[in-house]
């Protein structure tokens, strides 16, 4: 049996019509039930992209200590010369090998700057954090205020 309509337009035209649905009910108006200032804080602290992007700074300061205080890996390295030459010397038989073991080693306190530095950028970012944890504390606490100030202008225009 043949569908008279493919997928995608079915699709298409279900979600017109439940949009059209409820653009057409009536809303309903519901009084908003006051928030308590405890709820407010917590809303506005939820919600602030700018404290989560402390926090993230926070977690990358962390990564960049935990980096500092690793010591620098070994490397080992290999070289190959004089393969796949012509003759005797084809393939490896004529090679030179040469393996290669080395290890950085810092010298006149480089670690424990990079660390002390990781640290102090660690501490720099918990700081913000905390900044960032007193901006929404400080907008809802305020926000109240404003509102009276405006309409008490808004008062004084109309008198």
């Amino acid at each position: 049996m043949r569908h008279l309509a493919s997928t995608p337009a079915m699709l298409a035209a279900l979600g017109v019509a439940s949009s059209a649905i409820v653009i057409a009910s009536p809303a309903h108006a519901q009084a908003a039930a006051p928030l308590t200032l405890q709820e407010a804080l917590n809303r506005a602290i939820e919600s602030d992209p700018g404290l989560r992007a402390a926090e993230a700074g926070v977690d990358a300061a962390l990564g960049g200590v935990r980096q500092a205080r690793v010591r620098p890996n070994p490397e080992l390295g290999a070289e190959v010369e004089n393969f796949n030459g012509r003759g005797d010397l084809r393939g490896f038989q004529g090679a030179e090998t040469t393996f290669s073991l080395s290890q950085q080693v810092e010298l006149g306190g480089q670690r424990r700057a990079r660390i002390r530095l990781a640290d102090r950028e660690l501490h720099g970012a918990e700081l913000d954090r905390v900044l960032r944890g007193l901006r929404p504390s400080r907008d809802v606490q305020i926000a109240p205020i404003r509102r009276a100030r405006r309409a008490a202008r808004a008062g004084r225009d109309r008198a």
